[in-house]
C-alpha cells in the first residue's frame, strides 16, 4: 500500500486469494462428503488432496475461461461475427452460434479437468496402474 492506496500487485494478490477462497467454498460439499464418508483415512486423504488440486485447477482454468468468455461474447466480437456472416453469405448469427458453442465447450472442458472426483478417478485408473506396472507390483 502506498499512502493508503492499494498498489496494483496487491490487488492481484487479493484477487487470487478471493478466487481460491471461492474455489474452496464451492468444493465444500465434496469436502464434507469425503470427511463424513466411511472410507478409511488413507482414502479420505487421497480424495481430499485431489480436491485441493481441483481448487488450484479451477483457479488456473478461470484465468483462461473468464477472459475468453468475456471476449467471445463481447459486442465488438459479435459485430465482427455479423460482418463475417455477411461476407460469407451466411445467415446472421451463424458465427455467433459457433463462438457460443466454443465458449460452452471451453467452459465444460475446464469444469471437467478441475473436478476433484474426476482427478481422483484419473489418478486411480490411469496413473496408479501404470506406476504399479513400472515398479513391478
Amino acid at each position: 500500500m502506498a499512502g493508503g492506496i492499494p498498489v496494483h500487485g496487491e490487488n492481484r494478490k487479493l484477487g487470487a486469494f478471493a478466487g481460491i477462497a471461492v474455489g474452496i467454498a464451492e468444493s465444500y460439499p465434496e469436502i464434507d462428503d469425503i470427511i463424513n464418508s466411511k472410507d478409511p483415512w488413507n482414502i479420505k486423504g487421497a480424495r481430499l488432496s485431489t480436491q485441493v488440486s481441483a481448487v488450484a485447477f479451477n483457479f488456473l482454468t478461470g484465468i483462461v475461461t473468464g477472459p475468453a468468455h468475456l471476449l467471445l461474447t463481447s459486442p465488438p466480437v459479435q459485430g465482427y461475427c455479423d460482418a463475417v456472416d455477411l461476407a460469407r453469405g451466411r445467415q446472421l448469427g451463424t458465427c455467433q452460434q459457433t463462438l457460443s458453442a466454443f465458449d460452452v465447450s471451453l467452459q465444460s472442458a475446464a469444469q471437467q479437468i478441475s473436478d476433484g472426483n474426476n482427478i481422483y478417478m484419473f489418478v486411480n485408473t490411469t496413473i496408479s496402474p501404470g506406476v504399479s506396472r513400472l515398479i513391478g507390483l
